[in-house]
């Protein structure tokens, strides 16, 4: 945060770099790297590295101060977030992000939930692209999501769900069987 501050980093020859690509770099510890990158980023894709909580949160802070006020895309498919890595980020979610990808990163239900506050707040109504594919959640894990989508104006642009990989015939529990409530997701029809 302190690099924010002080606007020193992303200075030089970085300042017109557009997309960063760091997949499967075996990345962990982002307090350095998050706060250091160049504000005129658009696309970032750090898929299939170590981040989790703590990362998210660095991350969260820089979404937060507006940092990084061009990012219109973030990967971070195939980190091993967790419902709480995800929390941590979604509370630093704004505008103009247009693509999330948060595919097998553990959302879980409680992860849901945090994206789905987001939504209800309308901090993310640029959203076009929502991937949650493998992350098993359940039907359950969806209804806050279905919940969210009921509100009008949440995601007016919202263009592509992936929940592919999902379980959404099942329920958390083996003994019961639910669905999940697609038909929420959906537009109406008369």
């Amino acid at each position: 945060a302190a690099a924010l501050k002080k606007g020193g980093a992303g200075e030089g020859a970085l300042t017109k770099l557009k997309t960063l690509i760091a997949a499967d770099c075996d990345l962990e510890d982002a307090s350095l790297l998050f706060p250091s990158l160049p504000r005129s980023l658009e696309t970032l894709e750090l898929r299939g590295n170590r981040f989790r909580i703590a990362s998210m949160e660095t991350l969260s802070s820089v979404l937060e101060a507006r940092w990084l006020p061009f990012l219109v895309s973030l990967d971070l498919s195939d980190n091993p977030l967790g419902p709480l890595g995800v929390r941590a980020l979604a509370k630093g979610l704004a505008a103009p992000l247009q693509v999330l990808k948060l595919a097998r990163t553990g959302v879980k239900e409680k992860g849901v939930e945090a994206l789905a506050e987001v939504l209800k707040g309308k901090k993310v109504t640029s959203l076009l692209t929502l991937d949650l594919a493998g992350n098993k959640l359940f039907s359950a894990g969806l209804k806050p999501l279905a919940a969210a989508f009921t509100i009008p104006g949440v995601a007016p642009t919202l263009q592509t769900l992936i929940l592919k990989d999902n379980s959404l015939t099942q329920s958390s529990d083996p003994e019961r069987r639910e669905h999940a409530p697609l038909n929420r997701l959906l537009p109406r029809t008369s």
